[in-house]
């Protein structure tokens, strides 16, 4: 969550609007449940989202330790 506060405090510009709160809770499968959420702008716009990877998806692919996964549309910033 840290580097998406410091993209988002970056990219501040008049016709970015994030408002207060730009992290909205989301249920997908391959995160953990209450352990992410969408990047959403003011308007609505869902620029991205972040979350603690699943163990099984950590297992499918290999990958032996935990991890978070960020993924934001810098383009839409822009």
């Amino acid at each position: 969550m840290g580097l998406v506060d410091r993209i988002v405090k970056i990219v501040r510009a008049p016709h970015i609007n994030f408002g207060q709160t730009y992290y909205v809770p989301s249920s997908e499968p391959e995160f953990f449940t209450k352990r992410q959420c969408k990047i959403v702008m003011s308007d609505g716009k869902q620029v991205g989202y972040l979350g603690i990877v699943h163990a099984e998806v950590l297992r499918k692919f290999g990958i032996p330790d935990p991890c978070t996964f960020v993924e934001i549309d810098i383009e839409a910033l822009l």
